[in-house]
């Protein structure tokens, strides 16, 4: 059981993947995670056909930096494993069977614990409250005030350079009244 539960420990992360939100001029917001689907279904099949039938050797999966070498080739060449231990499951040769029976009732159990780390791994890094607080932390970095700053100076130029026109066009019309009026008066 803890060798089952190191295990998933150390495949969870491999089944998540980061979802980035695409962010504002200048309010940047943490990623967001999700299930990995085609990731978690190579892991699984890693699983069943090295730590439950030994027919694969994952040497790299337990180090300090996990190195998980299972293709896309390996995924395929074990397609049919669980198919041929559902089989073997219905054999009429009761060792067999009971065999069998036992490694997918165990494989199950694994999956579902993985699911349930998955799913606790998911909710946990996109709880609402969590992320709000990433998002401040994130927006109270130095380039992000650096950035606010730049579009605050950016929007006081703007309106600055408009306030300067509204002027100019409220000059221009002033004079062109005042001359229309001295040439009424003139005339």
């Amino acid at each position: 059981m803890l060798h089952k539960q190191a295990l998933i420990e150390q495949l969870t992360n491999g089944c998540i993947e980061k979802g980035e939100v695409k962010p504002n001029d200048f309010q940047p917001i943490p990623p967001r995670y999700q299930e990995d689907g085609f990731a978690k279904s190579l892991i699984c099949r890693a699983v069943l056909v090295s730590f439950y039938l030994n027919l694969y050797e994952l040497p790299g999966l337990f180090k300090d930096k996990p190195e998980f070498e299972f293709s896309m080739h390996d995924y395929d060449r074990f397609a049919t494993i669980p198919m041929q231990l559902e089989q073997m499951r219905k054999s009429e040769d009761t060792e067999i069977s009971q065999r069998a029976t036992a490694i997918l009732m165990d494989y199950a159990e694994f999956e579902q614990q993985l699911n349930l780390s998955v799913s606790n791994y998911i909710r946990s890094h996109n709880d609402v409250c969590l992320r709000v607080v990433q998002m401040m932390n994130m927006q109270s970095s130095p380039e992000s005030i650096q950035n606010a700053l730049a579009e605050l100076r950016r929007i006081q130029g703007e309106i600055e350079n408009g306030a300067k026109k509204v002027e100019e066009a409220k000059a221009s019309a002033e004079e062109t009244n005042n001359s229309e009026e001295t040439g009424k008066a003139g005339g």
